[in-house]
This record gives structure tokens, C-alpha cells and sequence, in this order.
């Protein structure tokens, strides 16, 4: 039987902390480590102050983690007065404390969709591949129906996902730059068949839920 290579999450906790427990429950189960960070101070990025029920999201989290999966890091997270250097610092500090070499980033406002199909199908194909980081396209959900998902799209476009590229799994070994990409401005709908999701996967893998 072929090894498969163990998996880590990172995560952040911030301002939007209580839609944290929905994103992990998506991918909990297919992961052996998450790994929270939380600035100290409850400062942000932008060295603004936040704050969130604190006592119900520990509440939350102890329920979810029945295997033991999840640890929280809080440390000083808002050392530069530039955001994206302190969104970097700290996602490459997070990666610097997971236990396994292969490491997926996950926000607290994203949700995976068949998720078992990418971990279990999807991720066994690649993990040999060194120097490995996977790109996948994003997309907003603006309505779920029975069979279908309406999304929010740019009607400029002269295909339906374009430029919203981003990455969410890389190896240990390489560090994250303070350098992403910027999708356009959301301005249309579409309407995505689940089965057609499914096909179509792992080119198409989270959803906002913000």
C-alpha cells in the first residue's frame, strides 16, 4: 500500500473567528494537524484592534476536536506597519510549527467542497512531486440550491474562472513571499451543476462563506 504523507493546516483567527469551526469541520477529518495562529495582542494586520467571543470559540473548537488535531499559536503577529508583510510573517511562522512536511492554508472565512475526493482522490497523486505548490480556482457562493451553487464571477471575462488563482498547499521547504494575486471585482453570477463541480475538481475547491 502506497504511504501517504501526513498533512498540516494553518489557519488564523481574527476578526472573523466565529466562521472558524465551519471551516475546519470541512476539512478536519482528512488532516492530521491544524495549527491557529493569533496575534497576542489582538492587534491585526493592519494594527487595528479586534476582537471575538473568545469563550464561545474555544467552546467551539474543544467539540471539533475530538482527535487532538488542533494547536493555537499566539505571538506577535503585527511586528511591520506594511499588512501583507505581517499576513506573511505569519503564515510562514505557522509553517515553521507544523509537525508534517506538507502543509495546506486554509482561512477561517473558506470552506472546502468535496473535500474528501481532493485529500483522498486527488492528494495521492501528487504527493511524490517535490517542490511542490498546488493552485486552485476561487470563486465566491452568493446562493446553494439542491443540485447547483450560484457564484459570483467578473462578467469581463471571456471564460467563466480567469485570473482567480490562488494557493492553498505548499511543502515545508518553501517559504511564502509577500507577493499574491488580486482577483478582479465580483460583478456577475453563475450558476455551477454539482455534478459538473465534481468533474471539474481540483481545478475548483473552496467556497467564501463570508
Amino acid at each position: 500500500m502506497k504511504h501517504i504523507r501526513k498533512k498540516s493546516v494553518i489557519s488564523l483567527i481574527s476578526y472573523d473567528a466565529h466562521l472558524l469551526p465551519d471551516s475546519i469541520k470541512s476539512y478536519y477529518d482528512y488532516v492530521d494537524e491544524i495549527v491557529l495562529g493569533l496575534d497576542k495582542d489582538r492587534i491585526s494586520w493592519s494594527n487595528n484592534r479586534f476582537s471575538f467571543d473568545e469563550s464561545s470559540l474555544w467552546s467551539s473548537l474543544q467539540k471539533i476536536d475530538y482527535d487532538n488535531k488542533i494547536n493555537i499559536i499566539e505571538d506577535n503577529f503585527h511586528r511591520s506597519g506594511v499588512p501583507i508583510e505581517n499576513d506573511t510573517h505569519e503564515r510562514n511562522f505557522l509553517k515553521a510549527k507544523c509537525e508534517n512536511d506538507w502543509i495546506f492554508s486554509f482561512d477561517a472565512d473558506e470552506i472546502l467542497v468535496n473535500a474528501k475526493e481532493f485529500f483522498i482522490d486527488f492528494c495521492p497523486i501528487v504527493q511524490d512531486y517535490k517542490d511542490l505548490e498546488l493552485m486552485f480556482t476561487w470563486f465566491s457562493m452568493y446562493k446553494e440550491f439542491d443540485d447547483s451553487y450560484l457564484i459570483i464571477a467578473d462578467e469581463r471575462r471571456d471564460r467563466l474562472f480567469k485570473q482567480d488563482i490562488q494557493g492553498f498547499t505548499a511543502d515545508r521547504d518553501i517559504i511564502l513571499t509577500s507577493t499574491k494575486l488580486l482577483s478582479p471585482s465580483a460583478t456577475f453570477l453563475f450558476i455551477i451543476d454539482r455534478e459538473w463541480l465534481s468533474k471539474n475538481l481540483p481545478t475548483i475547491l473552496t467556497l467564501t462563506i463570508n
